[in-house]
């Protein structure tokens, strides 16, 4: 009933836009997008799926440049999680105006992207103003009963920046913390505090990456937690078309390490060939075969 109450809002908006002929005369600029990932994944069997183990979907979707600068977007999710608790068939659909505003079901801005990511209604705004210059999101965010609720903003570039979030049931989908294979944690779980810090660093062909994401006043069965993940990255070639990276993340004061390797081949442009190795301290985890295909 929730979903059913938030995509009805939304296609009611893009309803009635269509039904202004000066607002359907300004979709003038409609883009079929994709970002298709194909593969299969060994873990306890063989599996086919349309889903990385990191978490990233499969995604067809529209998008829609209005003259005025505004744009629209429809992105529709190919397949998602098992159990997940987002199980929106969309993985977004939005309004907004780049870097400056954006309402609608989209990614949060907390972190790097590593660690925690995970999708929800929210009205975002983006500014430079209040820090001189350093780039500001924060955004309200009102999923549901059970789902996330509350305050998420990161203030930082895209090289570094720090994060945090209050409120309830954050940190519960499927994507976040796909990294070290954990599943959906459901509703009425996750934290009602995040806190968050991220640095990004290219030295010549190495790429360098550091997430920390710190987890408070846990819901349902859920504890306080703390995790760390590092990773290196090589390009091969002076081209960057092709590239290897090593990770690893921990829970802070346990003894378990998530080890991963990935390999990316790109034949050409909107064309890649990845692999990804997995293992924790304690043995195998899975390794995956995925073509890429964007366009």
């Amino acid at each position: 009933m929730r979903r059913k109450r938030a995509l009805g809002t939304f296609y009611f908006l893009g309803f009635m836009c269509l039904q202004s002929p000066a607002c359907f005369a300004q979709l003038a600029d409609v883009r079929l997008r994709g970002d298709i990932s194909i593969g299969v994944v060994k873990s306890d069997g063989i599996q086919s799926a349309s889903v990385t183990p990191l978490g990233r979907f499969s995604t067809l979707g529209l998008q829609a440049m209005l003259p005025v600068g505004v744009r629209i977007n429809v992105i529709q999710r190919v397949s998602g999680f098992k159990n997940d608790v987002d199980d929106d068939g969309f993985d977004e659909y939005s309004i907004e105006d780049q870097g400056s505003w954006k309402v609608g079901k989209q990614y949060l801005p907390f972190g790097g992207g590593t660690l925690l990511r995970e999708t929800a209604i929210a009205a975002r705004i983006d500014s430079s103003l209040i820090f001189e210059g350093l780039p500001l999101a924060l955004a309200l965010v009102d999923q549901g009963s059970g789902r996330q609720y509350g305050v998420s903003a990161r203030v930082g570039s895209r090289g570094q920046g720090v994060s945090v979030a209050f409120g309830k049931h954050f940190g519960i989908n499927g994507t976040s913390f796909a990294v070290v294979n954990r599943s959906s944690t459901g509703e009425h779980s996750g934290w009602g505090r995040m806190y968050g810090a991220d640095w990004n660093r290219r030295f010549g062909r190495f790429n360098a990456k550091v997430e920390g994401v710190i987890l408070r006043a846990p819901e349902a069965n859920q504890n306080d937690e703390e995790w760390l993940d590092l990773s290196l990255g090589y390009d091969l070639g002076v081209n960057k078309r092709h590239s290897v990276l090593v990770g690893a993340t921990t829970e802070i004061g346990t003894n378990l390490i998530f080890y991963r390797v990935q390999g990316v081949y790109t034949a050409q442009k909107g064309v890649q060939l990845e692999g990804l190795y997995r293992q924790n301290s304690n043995g195998f985890l899975d390794f995956s075969i995925f073509l890429r295909l964007r366009f």
